[in-house]
């Protein structure tokens, strides 16, 4: 089954083109919402072990749209979230956020076989994103903070 019939549907669909002109410029990276931990082989090694937009899905989820692509869109974006990332956010580094809104944790899973995909308008995004990050601040810091990492 198809992850679009497992997710209730939103209430508007955008084409590609209309969804990439609300555009607007973000600083949403997928380590500034890591929790991360240190390799117990090689102390060096920091890696991500979790991101704590997951606990909040349930509620991007309610504000996800609809955007439609045709042919020349999909053979563009097929495998390549980042790129849409991209044209839409105007980052590459929000890709993780599309994956996720569909269910994805991949780059070779976006292959865009529907002709859709779920996202958040740009404005929704940085508002919600800055939400996450002011209500997970502590969490985030305290863990930086632990593992040594001091973030400029």
């Amino acid at each position: 089954m198809s992850v679009f019939n497992q997710i209730s549907e939103p209430q508007e669909t955008y084409t590609l083109d209309q969804f990439i002109s609300l555009k607007d410029s973000d600083k949403i990276t997928y380590p500034k919402y890591s929790i991360m931990e240190r390799s117990l082989t090689n102390p060096e090694l920091v890696y991500s072990i979790d991101n704590v937009i997951y606990g909040y899905m349930d509620e991007l989820k309610r504000y996800r749209k609809i955007v439609t692509v045709g042919m020349n869109d999909k053979i563009k974006y097929q495998y390549k979230p980042k790129l849409l990332s991209y044209d839409i956010y105007g980052s590459t580094e929000a890709y993780f956020i599309i994956l996720a809104m569909n269910g994805m944790c991949n780059l070779k899973e976006f292959t865009l076989e529907e002709n859709r995909f779920f996202a958040l308008t740009p404005s929704h995004l940085a508002m919600f994103m800055n939400d996450i990050y002011n209500a997970e601040r502590r969490h985030i810091v305290l863990n930086r903070t632990n593992l040594g990492i001091y973030e400029s």
